[in-house]
């Protein structure tokens, strides 16, 4: 690809890896928020330290 485009392989990686990681960890994150969001929290219990 990156010799289609006429640029640095390590350009490429670089843009690569940093898509790669954004999309799976923007997507988690968000997933995290919204449950903890949604689920109802357990109140109920007292946890002992």
């Amino acid at each position: 690809m990156a010799d289609y485009w006429n640029l640095d392989p390590t350009i490429v990686r670089i843009v690569f890896a940093v898509i790669a990681l954004t999309t799976t960890v923007i997507p988690c994150v968000i997933i995290y928020l919204v449950l903890d969001w949604v689920m109802p929290k357990d109140t109920e219990k007292e946890y002992e330290i």
